[in-house]
């Protein structure tokens, strides 16, 4: 009776440990290619549209990305491996949340990822009240 107790323990176990990673795995695959920026938010900086063409892609390819950003006055691009991760929501919020951390990304903060009416959506969790929000497209 005890190992069929155990057996049953063990095999939930692999079906929960599946279920997590099948959803990390679903959304690597969902977002390989290149996304094109259509919109962003910010509490400081409000709401911005992006025309079609504008340049600002984020390409992702198996564990690396490519980001081109562009405006009237700069332009540079970022690259290298990125990291997609379940974690709960910071400042007290129990939520779990999917974050992806880009290597070569400054601010060491986090950004909660997700595909949404099929629109990438990359942003600050929500204890960030100033944090910046980046919807894009999908082009390639």
């Amino acid at each position: 009776m005890k190992k069929g107790t155990y057996l049953l323990l063990i095999i939930g176990i692999a079906v929960v440990s599946c279920e997590k990673d099948t959803g990390l795995r679903s959304l690597h695959q969902q977002i390989q290619g290149t996304w094109e920026l259509t919109r962003t938010f910010g509490g400081w900086s409000g709401v911005h549209e992006y025309t079609p063409g504008n340049g600002n892609t984020i390409a992702f390819e198996n564990n690396s990305y490519v980001k081109h950003f562009v405006s009237a006055d700069t332009s540079y691009s970022a690259q290298g491996t990125y990291t997609l991760y379940k974690s709960q929501m910071p400042c007290g919020d129990r939520r779990v949340i999917t974050q992806v951390s880009f290597d070569s990304v400054i601010d060491n903060f986090a950004d909660e990822i997700m595909i949404l009416q099929g629109q990438l959506f990359i942003g600050n969790t929500q204890c960030i009240s100033d944090g910046a929000e980046s919807y894009y497209r999908r082009i390639k």
